[in-house]
């Protein structure tokens, strides 16, 4: 990214008013650092079952919600 630095028009001349001409460019260069974003993803899996029900008591499955 460029920034320029100019003087505005009216600071262009000289105390006797002659105008100032450009006669290179000065660069400088600074580092900006910007930090890498962090975000925290939470991977939330809901857990299921079959109710209790008093002819499946012995039946009971607990399975959780897998994702590829």
């Amino acid at each position: 990214m460029d920034i320029i630095h100019d003087l505005p028009e009216e600071q262009r001349r000289c105390p006797e008013g002659h105008e100032l001409k450009e006669i290179g460019t000065e660069i400088s260069e600074q580092l900006d650092i910007i930090p890498a974003k962090v975000q925290v993803l939470r991977h939330i899996r809901k857990k299921i079952c079959l109710p209790m029900l008093p002819s499946r008591r012995e039946n009971r499955r607990i399975t959780a919600a897998t994702y590829s």
